[in-house]
């Protein structure tokens, strides 16, 4: 009798049950070992002391956090080696972080420099920016939710989901773009200083707005004039009206005689490798006279040779 009861309680039981989701045994052995492996890499980036950064794990800039602890590491780290002889000056000033996207930069600057203003017009990276400002507690940041150019008004802008770093300001006649448009405010950084700031020293201004930097440095000219703070910016080609060479010919009209790249070294493919393999990855520091028409992540501009 009690073996007849237990046979139909589990045949009932097996007729029951179904398959919900099914993934291959390797899958989830990947996945396993995977994640002690982001555990690994979570406790060597706490050990950095660097800042505590909310991302989006999909997102190009997101991916570097999750697996160094900061996007453009050796980039970071190299600017208390370059300006070490500027770290007690930078204490008293100010830097304008143009571009601020989620606070990577924005965070990593705020421990040199006495006070950031940060502008990042995007809505989806304001939100991430916010966030990390207050997951770290930072007291001298100001956040300013526009985009800096040569006027006041509204732009269409182009937010690149894959890529929060890649939305960018449309510089010409819209096109067909599989992304979301939408129209953002504008203004002229020098309006905007004199009119919410009070700012007696502006030591550095960092920016990074895919292609725009040219419009935004139209708009900081009294800025430029008055402070004549260092300039680090991106650019990815050295042709047009807002290329790097123009940028260089607008820069030096306002005293900026001196501009620097900061990048891996340079070599073919081959003998890159043989050298990494013998020396490591090397960041280096080198004079800029006229630049080439590729990508440059970091350039800086000087009035007057650095130390």
């Amino acid at each position: 009798m009690i073996k007849t009861i237990v046979h139909r309680f589990t045949s009932s039981r097996a007729k029951k049950q179904r398959v919900v989701y099914h993934w291959p045994w390797y899958s989830r052995f990947f996945q396993h070992h995977l994640r002690r492996y982001l555990k690994r890499l979570q406790k060597k980036n706490r050990l950095k002391n660097y800042p505590q950064l909310a991302c989006v794990p999909s997102d190009a800039i997101g991916q570097w956090i999750v697996l160094k602890g900061l996007y453009e590491e050796e980039l970071l780290i190299s600017f208390g080696i370059v300006f070490k002889h500027y770290l007690n000056r930078f204490k008293q000033q100010t830097l304008l972080d143009v571009g601020a996207n989620i606070g990577n930069h924005t965070l990593f600057f705020s421990r040199y420099f006495k006070e950031i203003i940060a502008f990042e017009p995007n809505p989806t990276a304001l939100k991430l920016l916010e966030t990390n400002i207050f997951l770290n507690q930072t007291k001298n940041i100001s956040i300013i939710p526009v985009g800096l150019s040569n006027h006041s008004g509204t732009l269409p802008f182009i937010e690149d989901p894959e890529n929060l770093g890649g939305s960018r300001f449309e510089c010409k006649k819209a096109h067909t773009t599989p992304f979301k448009r939408r129209y953002i405010d504008v203004e002229k950084g020098d309006t905007l200083l004199h009119q919410r700031f009070n700012t007696s020293s502006i030591g550095a201004i960092k920016l990074d707005i895919e292609g725009f930097e040219m419009y935004a440095l139209q708009g900081l000219k009294q800025t430029l004039m008055h402070h004549q703070p260092i300039i680090f910016f991106e650019t990815h080609t050295a042709e047009g009206e807002t290329g790097a060479q123009a940028i260089f010919d607008y820069l030096t009209q306002l005293n900026y005689a001196y501009f620097y790249t900061i990048e891996p070294r340079k070599c073919n493919g081959l003998i890159r490798f043989f050298i990494r393999l013998l020396k490591g990855y090397e960041i280096i520091i080198t004079p800029l006279i006229r630049p080439e028409n590729r990508f440059y992540s970091l350039i800086i501009a000087t009035t007057t040779p650095l130390e």
